[in-house]
């Protein structure tokens, strides 16, 4: 393991995690107002965003702190809007595989088809519907991290680059598919992989 690894693994992660509490809990309570299944969905969302390492928010964090910055909120905030984003990243790209589970757990589209299931659809309408929801709550994702990334106190020049820098971190995500099998079953025509889909790499 290398030193920058090293030290993004001993950032706390606790003003992160304090961000995104403090916005699911603002976020579900304005869905409630709206619809419950709204809410819900916003429940699911939070869910998918618990149980991981926090790596990218850590190497945010790290960044920040080794370049001698000192405002912790503003970089808290800048590392949960990546959070968000790589789930957003994670929800699409369960999605693209077909994935209803995630770290042994239904994941958004497994949640949603096992509850469109029960409710008496067949397999095929319950599998559409929970990849459909999936989409869904994927762009709900993805929207609100550049959001939240628009809640940073800082000058707009500085705003202005983080949101370069996210708009970067997007345009990286078709890489992840030139490996991907259903690029060779229509050769010579183009893929979704050239058409500016949305990804992080940090």
């Amino acid at each position: 393991m290398d030193k920058d690894t090293t030290s993004a693994g001993s950032i706390d992660s606790r003003p992160v995690d304090d961000v995104l509490t403090s916005f699911f809990t603002r976020e579900k309570s304005r869905a409630k107002v709206v619809h419950a299944d709204y809410h819900a969905m916003w429940e699911h969302l939070e869910a998918g965003t618990v149980g991981g390492k926090r790596f990218r928010p850590r190497l945010v964090m790290a960044g920040y702190q080794l370049l001698g910055g000192c405002d912790t909120t503003a970089a808290a905030t800048v590392a949960a809007s990546f959070e968000l984003l790589h789930t957003a990243l994670i929800v699409r790209d369960d999605v693209v595989d077909r994935d209803f589970t995630r770290r042994g757990v239904p994941n958004v589209s497994g949640t949603y088809r096992n509850l469109a299931a029960s409710h008496g659809s067949s397999p095929e309408r319950a599998e559409h519907t929970g990849l459909s929801i999936g989409v869904i709550a994927g762009d709900l994702a993805l929207a609100n991290a550049y959001r939240l990334l628009g809640e940073v106190d800082a000058e707009p020049a500085t705003r202005g680059r983080l949101s370069m820098l996210m708009d970067e971190s997007c345009r990286m995500w078709p890489i992840s598919f030139r490996s991907q099998p259903w690029r060779t079953v229509t050769p010579n025509r183009p893929t979704a992989a050239g058409n500016g889909s949305c990804g992080l790499t940090m």
